[in-house]
């Protein structure tokens, strides 16, 4: 059905198509791990901010809860907890549980003071939440657990504006990479087919010059 030439600019042609197709894939899987460690790095970085900002309120709520506590002003401490909890929005719940009993002596939820403390519901409730916790003492003895429940929104909301982005970024790379290679294919067939004529029409020549013998 194809002479000499056809079937050379085919094959050729069909080699240049693999080529490109390969490393327009490949091209579009680097994109694509790229833009995933360029998400990652970002969602670490929130994390790790955020449990800076919840290790250091912590901290300071521990010293501020050891000195009220030596003097059984457990009021200045719920006092405490409130504020803090108006002040920072990302404070889901703040409990103090007291050592010796496990009897709530604070908390951000005012009803749950008196209460015995139950840490699977605590758990439970701020399961998605960052949840970190202190202890508090004095001379080497307990007095009591301070618990923090801070919110993820912030990184919950850089996860999703990175998911966006990610998407997007891979939409772009891969149009730009099948933008390339289809320019690269077109070009390719193009020099295919004109290196196969030059080679193929000596071979015509003969062929003629054979005929006319």
């Amino acid at each position: 059905m194809f002479g000499v030439r056809g079937r050379l600019i085919l094959t050729s042609a069909a080699l240049v198509a693999v080529l490109v197709g390969a490393l327009a894939w490949g091209g579009t899987v680097q994109s694509r791990r790229l833009i995933e460690e360029g998400a990652l790095r970002l969602e670490r970085r929130t994390h790790d901010s955020l449990r800076r900002a919840a290790s250091a309120m912590l901290e300071s709520l521990a010293e501020t809860s050891r000195l009220a506590l030596l003097q059984s002003d457990y009021a200045t401490i719920q006092e405490t907890f409130k504020n803090l909890a108006r002040t920072d929005k990302l404070v889901l719940q703040l409990t103090l549980v007291g050592k010796k009993k496990g009897v709530v002596l604070a908390d951000t939820r005012a009803p749950e003071v008196g209460k015995t403390y139950d840490a699977p519901a605590w758990t439970k409730a701020h399961a998605k939440a960052l949840t970190l916790s202190r202890e508090i003492e004095t001379k080497g003895t307990p007095l009591a657990t301070v618990r923090l429940a801070y919110s993820k929104a912030p990184l919950l909301a850089d996860l999703a504006r990175s998911k966006e982005m990610k998407r997007g970024e891979v939409r772009r790379a891969l149009s730009t990479t099948l933008l390339i290679g289809v320019v690269a294919l077109l070009i390719g067939i193009a020099l295919t087919i004109l290196q196969g004529v030059r080679i193929t029409r000596p071979m015509g020549g003969s062929q003629s010059a054979c005929c006319r013998i």
